[in-house]
C-alpha cells in the first residue's frame, strides 16, 4: 500500500507533539518494517526545514530530514505537475501540487490533517488517526475470516460507508450463519 504523507502529517514526526505523534509514528513504523510505503513531495522538504528551523538548529533540522528521508520515497516537483495544479479546481495551490506528486506515483491513499482541502481528490483522503482504525478493523476483518475458515460457518460481512470522499467505513457487521 503505498500513503502519500501532506506537510501538515510529515511535520507531527520530527515535532514529536501528542496527541498527533502518536499516529504518524505508528505510520512511520509500518513503513520501516516495509508493510507499506510512504511517499512525500519534495516540496515538503522546504516547509518542514522552514517551520523547525524557526525552533531548533540548521543541523538540527537536517538531522531530522535525514531520517526521514530513509523510510519515505520522495515525488518530484516537475513542470508537468505546476501545470496541473495551476489548472486545477483545488483552491488551494499547495495542495493541488501535493496531490498531485501522490497522482504521480500511484498512491493508494492520501494522508491529511485537512481532508477538507482535498475534495477534489479522487484518491482516498484519511487523517492519520481514520488511517490506523481502518487497519485495525481490516486485521479484525481478517482475522474473523481465518477463524472461520477453520469452522464450519460462513462469513457475511457488510459495510456502510461512512463518507466516500475519505474513502473508510463507520460501520462494521458480520454475520456467521451455520453450514
Amino acid at each position: 500500500m503505498r500513503l502519500f504523507l501532506d506537510t501538515n502529517v510529515i511535520l507531527y514526526l520530527p515535532e514529536e507533539r501528542e496527541p498527533r505523534y502518536k499516529s504518524a509514528a505508528t505510520i512511520a513504523t509500518l513503513a520501516d518494517k516495509g508493510e507499506i510505503q510512504l511517499i512525500v513531495s519534495a516540496l515538503s522538504y522546504s516547509t518542514v526545514f522552514y517551520i523547525l528551523s524557526i525552533y531548533e538548529s540548521n543541523e538540527a533540522v537536517k538531522e531530522k530530514i535525514r531520517k526521514l528521508k530513509v523510510i519515505v520515497e520522495t515525488s518530484d516537483l516537475t513542470n508537468k505537475i505546476i501545470d496541473k495544479g495551476l489548472a486545477s479546481k483545488f483552491t488551494d495551490f499547495e495542495n493541488a501540487l501535493q496531490y498531485y506528486c501522490a497522482v504521480k506515483l500511484d498512491c493508494d491513499i492520501l494522508i491529511t490533517r485537512n481532508g477538507k482541502d482535498f475534495k477534489e481528490s479522487d484518491i482516498p483522503v484519511l487523517t492519520p488517526d481514520e488511517f490506523i482504525n481502518s487497519l485495525k478493523v481490516i486485521k479484525n476483518v481478517v482475522s474473523l475470516l481465518n477463524l472461520c475458515s477453520k469452522s464450519n460457518y460462513s462469513i457475511f460481512c457488510f459495510f456502510e460507508e461512512n463518507c466516500s470522499r475519505f474513502g473508510h467505513f463507520n460501520t462494521f457487521f458480520v454475520h456467521g450463519i451455520a453450514n
